[in-house]
């Protein structure tokens, strides 16, 4: 555990909020078949980067396989190396769901079955199928096959017995790739929990605090919380964790890839350009492994926007110094 510190911190960037950003994608190019979203729900609301805005497939009692796709309209192999996928919020296990993670070269290619590495909360394996042991929210990486990796397919089926137990629940489906920092941020850190609260005082002198928000709404259980349960934890922490890291001495290579005109590098690049690339800035979230070196199921995680405090300065020949603000997202 960090307890919150920063130890070289790795960023989990969608890609497909950036590529419809872009121009790439389409809206459209995210599709359910087979299962359809409930009256109030839609597939694109999945990807919406809001964990707490839980979309229904119609499910309840049926033993259908449902699946998801997206397309991301790159081809070319290499030209992409999406890496990870993150499900913030579901209920995989009261819904008793497995699923499994499929890519293809386009949509009338034979799909090949993702060897998922479990991060977080991935469940049980079988033959690439994850069986889910929680419900909460899951995080998982995969090496993409070079050859066809522009579909991605989210399979979902019935996991024990012969009909889904409940409605299936997703918040926020998250395709991408991660990216660590360099270095860890220097030893001198800003840490500060806001309680977002507003103190007014009246002309007699009294004192009254007004609160926009005490936490983070729930993603199915509490942001961030991992369980058997269906009810959310009750108690939880309330403020918005905002830290401030400065990274200095980052070489030219690891701040800007070379070449950052091309399509390729800013595809594949892994450099701090490439994070700012993905989330468009401030525009987009990112989820945030605060220790990249920790082991699985233990790490701490912020889902955050990133806020550059300035351009870059350049310290020395080659060498740069570069602030961000990192606020967490509710």
């Amino acid at each position: 555990m960090s307890n919150m510190q920063p130890v070289i911190p790795r960023f989990y960037c969608d890609h497909l909020n950036w590529l419809i950003h872009t121009g790439r994608m389409a809206t459209t190019d995210v599709s359910i078949s087979n299962l359809s979203m409930k009256a109030g729900s839609s597939v694109i609301e999945m990807f919406d980067n809001t964990p707490s805005n839980l979309q229904i497939i119609a499910s309840a009692g049926v033993s259908t396989q449902c699946v998801i796709k997206m397309d991301t309209n790159v081809s070319g192999g290499t030209v992409q190396d999406i890496n990870f996928i993150a499900i913030l919020g579901h209920n995989f296990l009261d819904a008793d769901v497995k699923f499994s993670l499929e890519q293809a070269a386009d949509a009338r290619a034979n799909p090949t079955t993702v060897t998922l590495t479990d991060v977080r909360n991935l469940g049980t394996n079988d033959a690439g199928t994850w069986t889910a042991d929680n419900n909460g929210w899951t995080l998982a990486t995969f090496t993409p096959i070079d050859a066809n990796n522009e579909e991605f397919r989210i399979i979902i089926d019935v996991a024990v017995g012969g009909n889904y137990d409940a409605e299936i629940q997703i918040g926020c489906i998250l395709l991408g790739r991660y990216v660590d920092a360099p270095h860890r941020p220097d030893v001198s850190l800003q840490l500060s929990l806001d309680q977002e609260n507003k103190l007014i005082q009246t002309d007699g002198g009294m004192t009254y605090s007004n609160m926009k928000a005490r936490s983070a709404p729930d993603w199915y259980l509490a942001p961030y919380e991992v369980g058997t349960g269906s009810t959310p934890t009750i108690i939880t922490r309330s403020g918005r964790y905002i830290h401030d890291w400065s990274f200095s001495y980052v070489a030219d290579s690891n701040l800007i890839p070379d070449d950052f005109q091309t399509s390729t590098n800013l595809l594949t690049g892994t450099t701090m350009f490439n994070i700012l690339q993905y989330t468009a800035g401030s525009h987009f979230p990112c989820l945030i492994q605060m220790d990249s070196t920790s082991v699985k199921d233990t790490g701490e995680y912020l889902f955050s926007r990133i806020h550059q405090q300035g351009a870059p300065v350049s310290t020395s020949p080659n060498t740069w110094m570069t602030r961000w603000r990192i606020v967490e997202e509710y």
